[in-house]
């Protein structure tokens, strides 16, 4: 997944939840 670039947590829910969708909340740190 895209994990490379360093992005804003904001930008990484948004990517992650277009192609993964659920997947978004594992991606968050909570």
């Amino acid at each position: 997944m895209v994990g490379t670039r360093t992005v804003t947590r904001d930008d990484t829910l948004g990517v992650a939840m277009a192609p993964a969708g659920g997947q978004a909340v594992v991606l968050r740190p909570s």
